[in-house]
């Protein structure tokens, strides 16, 4: 029984881990056409990227093109793509194609302690819209207030330096609606 359950859990990671497949996902870099976005998995392992969108899509949208990180295993690897060092691991590194206006979402429930000693239990639901250069490298991740922040990222003579892109707050999508069958 134990094993049937176990292989059930599986196939359906499996099939679930097909989810993160996209046309805006490439698995070779080209700089004239890709950017590459490396997400931290420290705090939060469940990041989304929508392409093509410049609102929040908080309603249910299955048709919709994204990137979804949800489905790692916590003893996995970190993904790598060839970008320079940045952020310590664990992370994931994606070629994506660069010159589209993209909305990157991340999904946490974080403590935080103030100087007091004070914890409180926050729930981060953040958005943020941007558009990737070419040959750009980009780093995401959740600081201890449960923002994200998106930095771009290179070296120059050895050392690394960052930049932060223009990001937005992207309003909500309006509600999608499933489509009604014609009675």
């Amino acid at each position: 029984m134990r094993f049937r359950i176990l292989q059930a859990v599986v196939a359906g990671s499996i099939a679930l881990g097909g989810c993160a497949s996209s046309p805006n996902v490439s698995k070779v870099y080209d700089p004239k056409t890709d950017a590459r976005l490396r997400v931290s998995l420290e705090i939060t392992k469940f990041w989304k990227v929508y392409f093509n969108q410049q609102c929040a899509p908080k309603s249910y949208q299955p048709d919709l093109d994204k990137l979804d990180t949800a489905y790692r295993w916590d003893f996995s690897s970190d993904k790598k793509v060839g970008m320079p060092p940045g952020i310590a691991s664990p992370y994931d590194e994606f070629i994506i194609k660069a010159g589209m206006p993209i909305v990157i979402t991340a999904y946490a429930g974080l403590t935080t302690t103030n100087v007091n000693g004070f914890k409180r239990e926050v729930f981060v639901d953040e958005w943020t819209a941007m558009t990737m250069q070419p040959g750009t490298d980009y780093e995401a991740y959740l600081n201890t207030y449960g923002d994200i922040v998106i930095r771009s990222i290179s070296y120059v003579d050895g050392k690394l330096t960052t930049a932060s892109p223009t990001v937005t707050t992207p309003p909500v999508c309006p509600k999608y609606e499933w489509p009604r069958v014609a009675q």
